[in-house]
């Protein structure tokens, strides 16, 4: 089943995997969202990245790259 079946929205960009660790955002109600099945993927790197909010869009500056 894909995310935007799960009531994810989809995106207009590229789609870049990703893992936020910490952010200051509000969130509407999520409790009718099922956890993901079971998947796997190769990964080939990790990529740290610092965001900052510059004029109300997010950037996105890569700070450490670890590829495998």
């Amino acid at each position: 089943m894909n995310l935007w079946e799960r009531g994810f929205c989809k995106g207009k960009g590229r789609l870049i995997p990703h893992v936020t660790l910490g952010r200051a955002v509000e969130h509407g109600d999520i409790s009718h969202l099922a956890p993901p099945e079971n998947a796997s993927f190769r990964v080939n790197s990790i990529v740290l990245y610092e965001s900052t909010n510059e004029r109300g869009r997010m950037v996105y500056t890569p700070v450490h790259t670890a590829r495998f």
